[in-house]
């Protein structure tokens, strides 16, 4: 089953992630990380879905979850919860312009409601939700497995964004691994099918 749903991050993908589970167990659970908006912004989002308030909220040492039962909301500000125009969403697969018209709409979307947090903070936060999804998953024996999605602009040859991202891509790959969570960076094999060679050091 794709569970995945567009605009949401590893939060998200938690919540969503115990309610699967509570419908019938899984064999295998993979999540997918976009290694921009994903980390850097994905956390402590508003959603619609609690009334415009993050789902989870955080302390010390772990987090507690804000809406235990999900209701779908229509916020006065429509820009916050609404993607990119229709045509400009599918523009991307003719018009190489757009995916970044796409990207900078999402952007600024995201900027406009955001809490500003520091990278080592968002890692943090990434680190408490992946660790109970792995200890919830591993309770029931699935296997759980995460997927790091590459930057556009790392993809297209930005060694500035390939910089700016490495960081980013290093802090969560050592959390999977001091977690014992299988994580695949997908840089390499994106990086090829491109020709960019992202996954290069």
């Amino acid at each position: 089953i794709n569970a995945g749903f567009s605009g949401t991050g590893p939060e998200f993908y938690y919540l969503a992630t115990r309610r699967w589970q509570a419908l019938g167990k899984s064999d295998l659970v993979i999540w997918y990380l976009y290694l921009f908006n994903d980390i850097d912004g994905g956390l402590q989002e508003p959603y619609g879905c609690c009334d415009g308030f993050p789902l989870l909220a955080y302390g010390e040492e772990g987090f507690e979850v804000t809406c235990p039962e999900w209701k779908v909301t229509v916020e006065e500000n429509r820009f916050k919860s609404s993607p990119a125009p229709y045509p400009l969403r599918v523009a991307p697969a003719y018009f190489r312009t757009a995916g970044h018209l796409v990207e900078l709409h999402n952007r600024v979307v995201q900027l406009s409601h955001r809490e500003a947090v520091p990278l080592d903070e968002a890692l943090r936060r990434t680190g408490l939700v992946l660790r109970e999804a792995a200890a919830d998953l591993a309770q029931q024996s699935v296997e759980f497995t995460v997927i790091l999605l590459p930057y556009r602009g790392a993809l297209e040859g930005d060694a500035e964004v390939r910089r700016t991202m490495a960081p980013m891509l290093d802090g969560v790959l050592e959390l999977c691994d001091s977690l014992g969570i299988r994580c695949l960076d997908g840089s390499e094999a994106f990086g090829a099918l491109t020709g960019s060679g992202a996954g290069e050091a």
